[in-house]
């Protein structure tokens, strides 16, 4: 479990933090005993660089060098040190973590009676937390201040007005970020909205959406914009979802704040113009996607490099790019059965299975199947599971495995359950798949079937062309392709 941990941490730090901790192991590491945990260190990033922990081919690798029987006290060492390396490079870092310290670092001044020192530090804390917009540190820091002044009137009353407009933005911006969350989670758990739905009209002119002046600021208005566009895309308005990511990304410009959260602005812009065909704008954020992931490499942001990539070689059509891609990321995965996916992976893996599809591998896309279903705590959302198991109908049908049909689509009825409505498309797809596991006696009386699939689909008059369906697989060009085909293929 620990070993997991200290590559996880080790697969997480970027180059700077790398580099650090080298220099701080060095530093306090001069007896025999702690440089092996350096060496330690050295196996387990090189392993990083492969992607996968292999704890038998580290013990060959240190077994020759360090006492075997202390391998436990190494890790918990070297485990205890990565961290503390990670606190002390951040604790000057522009971020709510030095904030942290720094007012660690008050409190001992003051109960040591260092009024005046800490008095100063305190000030420059409080301009630092201000401009992050840090406000759950800014109410503590006026509360400390309103301690060291209560004897002062006129200051007293000063640092209470301060502190109420402090908490209004910090309660402004759990509100929002908790609304979010709500638009967020109904994202995943049902197809995306009409203009005219009723729950749609119902969040869009939620109060706390209403007027963008009473925002207190410029992180409630991230919070706003992240929403707006959030809602916006749900309904498939894809310019004006991206024109609220465009605010977010003018923010954290301009503010410098919520700096996190650049890789997954490029990465909806990125989205919403492969949605409207804008392969100019795709171009140039994926540009700025990819020299932001060489410059703070992370496994966060390669995934989402990664996946941004397979879905543009799907919806321009690159099939080579893709498959080579493929070629890099599949023994990641495909050859380490047993490891769980995180939800940022499960993305990954849902656009993999899609563009397989797309581009007609079936058989490897039934490899990335069956990989999926032996995961033994896979993060899927409703959603996507929705999505991998549509598809792995499709595949089955593909390569003529008519047998399985009738399970596979008893499991696909049940994942629909789920959804809080089920609709005509659905409805259409599901018909479809029960026919088409039956054997036809002729080819006439298959292509029969599917021309009136593809009028039913067109008959759906509420059916936007980019909805949550079509964005993982075009079902109307499959039909049509299957159109041209003869029954036996």
């Amino acid at each position: 479990m620990i070993l997991q941990e200290i590559f996880d941490i080790i697969s997480n730090m970027n180059k700077k933090e790398k580099s650090f901790f080298v220099r701080y192991a060095k530093m306090y590491s001069n007896d025999s005993d702690k440089r092996h945990y350096i060496l330690l260190y050295d196996k387990i990033y090189q392993q990083t660089q492969d992607g996968r922990l292999n704890e038998k081919k580290l013990l060959k690798q240190i077994g020759s060098k360090i006492d075997l029987k202390n391998y436990s006290n190494y890790k918990r060492y070297l485990h205890q040190q990565l961290l503390q390396s990670l606190v002390i490079h951040h604790k000057n870092a522009n971020s709510s973590m030095a904030i942290n310290n720094a007012i660690q670092t008050i409190r001992v001044l003051y109960s040591k009676g260092l009024t005046s020192i800490g008095s100063r530090l305190l000030k420059k804390t409080k301009v630092k937390a201000k401009r992050l917009e840090d406000f759950g540190n800014l109410i503590y820091i006026i509360n400390l201040q309103s301690n060291v002044t209560a004897s002062k009137n006129n200051s007293y009353h000063l640092l209470k007005t301060e502190r109420d407009l402090a908490i209004q933005q910090y309660d402004q911006i759990n509100e929002l970020h908790l609304f979010n969350e709500r638009c967020f989670d109904l994202n995943v758990k049902e197809c995306f909205f009409t203009l005219n739905d009723p729950r749609f009209k119902e969040l869009y002119n939620n109060p706390l959406l209403a007027d963008e002046t009473k925002l207190l600021s410029n992180k409630a208005k991230a919070y706003f914009c992240m929403t707006k566009s959030l809602l916006l895309f749900m309904a498939c308005q894809f310019e004006k979802a991206r024109s609220f990511q465009y605010k977010i990304l003018e923010i954290i410009e301009k503010q410098k704040i919520i700096e996190s959260t650049l890789i997954t602005v490029y990465q909806n812009i990125i989205y919403q113009s492969l949605f409207m065909d804008d392969f100019e704008t795709y171009h140039f954020f994926a540009d700025k996607m990819q020299k932001k992931v060489l410059e703070t490499p992370s496994p966060f942001n390669m995934i989402s490099h990664q996946r941004t990539l397979l879905f543009y070689y799907r919806i321009a059509q690159k099939h080579q790019e893709g498959m080579d891609l493929l070629d890099i990321i599949g023994p990641e995965y495909l050859e380490q059965t047993n490891r769980p996916l995180n939800l940022l992976e499960s993305f990954l893996v849902t656009e993999v299975i899609p563009y397989l599809c797309t581009v007609k591998e079936y058989a490897i896309a039934l490899n990335w199947i069956n990989y999926w279903h032996n995961l033994p705590a896979s993060n899927f959302i409703v959603r996507y599971k929705l999505v991998i198991k549509v598809l792995e109908i499709i595949v089955h049908l593909e390569l003529n495995n008519f047998l399985l049909i009738p399970h596979l689509l008893n499991s696909l009825k049940r994942e629909l359950k789920k959804q809080i409505s089920i609709g005509d498309f659905e409805r259409a797809l599901i018909d479809f798949f029960n026919k088409s596991s039956s054997q036809f006696s002729d080819n006439q009386s298959y292509q029969n079937l599917i021309q009136s699939t593809l009028i039913k689909i067109e008959n759906i008059g509420r059916f936007p062309k980019n909805t949550f369906w079509f964005q993982f697989f075009d079902f109307k060009k499959y039909l049509q392709q299957k159109l041209q085909q003869p029954l036996s293929s």
